[in-house]
C-alpha cells in the first residue's frame, strides 16, 4: 500500500486486544499506541486460556505458542473438595477444529503479542512498519469528531482513526458516547486469581506431594474444577501454564445456577434437575399464593393493603456469557 493510502491510527491502551490489533494494522497502516504505564504495565500473573478458534486466528498473524510457553489443554476434569475425581472428559479439539485449546501466563502472552506488534518487519516476514509504542503517556481527553487526543503533558495528536481500549473503567468512553451514564457496575461475583510456580508450591508443601490435579504425571494437561459441594457454590479452576512450570488458580464465587451452567449438562445431572425442579416448585407455590391472596383482596376490597415485597419471590437467572 502506498504511503498516501495509509491511515494514521491512534490506539489508547496496550492490553492484549490492542496489541493484536496493532499487529494486524501495521501491515498497511501507521499505528501508534499510547499507554499511561511503563513497559512493564499490565503484565499480570494470571493465566489465560485461548479457545481453538482464537488460536487459529492468532496463527495467521505469526503467533508462536512456544515463545508464549503455552500448554495444550486436552480435557476437563472435576474434583470434590477431598480431591476425588468426579469426571474426566477428553476434548480432542485439534482433530475437530484444527487447533488445541491453549493455556498460558498472561504476561507471556502479552510479551508475544508485543513482539508481533513491534518487531522489525523483516523478522516477521511482513510488509509495513512496526507499531509505535508510547509508554508513560496518558490520553486525558478526546475530540471524537476531529480525531484529536490530548496527552498528559498537554500536547495533542491527531489521527484518521482513534481506537479507545483503555479498559472497563475507561475515562474516554463517555466522550465518544456523549453521555456520563455508561459506567461499569458490579455484578456480585468475585474471583481471586494467582499463578504459582511448581517450585514455590513444593517448598510450601515441604515434602507433601503435589495434588493429583497439579502433579504433571496425573494432571495430563487438564483444566480442573475443584468443587466445594457445600452449598456455598465456590469453585476453583486450575490449569498448567508456562511449560508446566506454573499453575493458574482462580477461586470463584458464583450463584448456584451459574455453577451448573459452568460445569455443563454432564456434571451431576440429577443434582441440576433437582435444583431446577425446586426452583420451579417454589415459583409455582408463590404463584398460587399470589393468586389466593389476590382473590381474597378482590373479595374484601383490600388490595391496597398488600405490600408487593411479601408476595414476590426473587429469582436471579444465570448471567449470560460470551464465548472467550
Amino acid at each position: 500500500m502506498s504511503s498516501s493510502n495509509k491511515l494514521k491510527i491512534i490506539i489508547v491502551g496496550s492490553g492484549l486486544a490492542v496489541l493484536a490489533v496493532a499487529r494486524i494494522l501495521r501491515d498497511h497502516h501507521q499505528a501508534t499506541v499510547y499507554e499511561r504505564g511503563d513497559e512493564a504495565v499490565a503484565t499480570g500473573g494470571q493465566g489465560i486460556i485461548l479457545a481453538s478458534n482464537g488460536v487459529k486466528i492468532l496463527r495467521t498473524i505469526g503467533y508462536d505458542s512456544t515463545r508464549a510457553g503455552a500448554v495444550p489443554i486436552l480435557g476437563i476434569r472435576t474434583y470434590d473438595k477431598e480431591g476425588n475425581v468426579l469426571e474426566d472428559a477428553d476434548m480432542d479439539l485439534e482433530a475437530r477444529f484444527g487447533e488445541e485449546c491453549l493455556a498460558q501466563k498472561r504476561s507471556d502472552f502479552r510479551d508475544e503479542l508485543l513482539r508481533l506488534a513491534t518487531a522489525p518487519s523483516a523478522e516477521l516476514d511482513i510488509e509495513g512498519d512496526p507499531a509505535e509504542m508510547v509508554f508513560s503517556t496518558q490520553v486525558v481527553d478526546l475530540e471524537p469528531e476531529e480525531g484529536v487526543v490530548t496527552l498528559s503533558d498537554g500536547s495533542t495528536a491527531a489521527a484518521d482513526v482513534v481506537i479507545v481500549a483503555d479498559g472497563v473503567h475507561s475515562r474516554l468512553r463517555n466522550r465518544i458516547l456523549g453521555s456520563n451514564g455508561y459506567t461499569a457496575k458490579k455484578v456480585g461475583l468475585t474471583c481471586y486469581r494467582v499463578a504459582i510456580s511448581v517450585e514455590d508450591a513444593k517448598r510450601a508443601l515441604d515434602g507433601v506431594p503435589l495434588p493429583h490435579w497439579w502433579e504433571p504425571s496425573t494432571c495430563k494437561n487438564r483444566s480442573s474444577l475443584l468443587m466445594s459441594n457445600d452449598c456455598s457454590f465456590r469453585v476453583v479452576t486450575c490449569y498448567p501454564i508456562r511449560y508446566h512450570t506454573y499453575f493458574n488458580l482462580s477461586i470463584i464465587k458464583l450463584q448456584g445456577v451459574e455453577v451448573l451452567m459452568l460445569l455443563g449438562p454432564t456434571y451431576h445431572h440429577k443434582k441440576a434437575q433437582e435444583v431446577q425442579m425446586n426452583k420451579m416448585r417454589k415459583r409455582n407455590q408463590e404463584d398460587q399464593r399470589r393468586k389466593d391472596v389476590e382473590s381474597y383482596c378482590c373479595i374484601y376490597g383490600a388490595r391496597h393493603r398488600l405490600h408487593s415485597q411479601h408476595l414476590h419471590l426473587q429469582y436471579v437467572p444465570a448471567l449470560s456469557r460470551e464465548a472467550s
